[in-house]
């Protein structure tokens, strides 16, 4: 309880010891397995949830039934929720668990009820929205101005060490390339950073 209070602080530069106790004291802790749905598309969410530890992917359905990824929570202290979180709508994606998760939940009846009492709570809501519509506007712009091999560097540079812990079909569909594309920007990718072409390379140049 005490470790989830102090990342609130850190995270969210909250400072009222009281509003903290009262939203600690809404929480319910839990252990989540790999493949977990927490939010579903088409349903409407119970809860707003705060990732302790691991990676969330969202995703949504094409017409014909392939899954598009739309975005990664893997952030200590980021909220996987619904846009606004007093909005009964259904949700437009589904979000699930990666890998084992650690997560807070916390019940949206109860997180509207301290928003009438805490504005601190409202701010780092807004917070939260704030830097997921700037990576949702960054992840656009990737995607219509750059070419595939610099939408990769993009995502290595943007978000470091993810691509090493995610299945390589989930990060095509979210830079929007085919996973053959993938792969081939991976074996360029080692054969500059080893200096040295590969079988194929060599095969193709007689």
């Amino acid at each position: 309880m005490e470790k989830f209070k102090k990342l609130l602080q850190q995270r969210y530069q909250l400072t009222d010891t009281r509003m903290l106790c009262a939203l600690a004291d809404s929480i319910t802790f839990q252990h989540l397995d790999k493949d977990v749905k927490l939010i579903v598309e088409g349903e409407t969410a119970a809860n707003i949830y705060f990732l302790l530890s691991g990676i969330v992917r969202g995703f949504y359905y094409s017409e014909n039934g392939k899954e598009i990824t739309d975005c990664f929570v893997y952030e200590s202290g980021d909220i996987i929720a619904n846009d606004v979180p007093t909005n009964s709508a259904p949700s437009l994606i589904t979000e699930e668990t990666l890998v084992p998760c650690e997560i807070a939940a916390l019940p949206i009846s109860k997180i509207q009820e301290l928003m009438s009492l805490y504005p601190e709570i409202t701010q780092m809501y807004l917070q939260c929205l704030s830097l997921n519509l700037n990576r949702h506007r960054e992840h656009k712009i990737a995607l219509s101005r750059y070419c595939a091999a610099t939408r990769y560097r993009w995502m290595k540079r943007t978000y470091p060490g993810l691509m090493d812990q995610v299945k390589k079909k989930h990060i095509a569909s979210f830079l929007n390339i085919t996973p053959q594309t993938m792969s081939n920007l991976r074996k360029r990718e080692r054969t500059e950073q080893f200096g040295m072409a590969s079988d194929t390379d060599h095969a193709g140049a007689k």
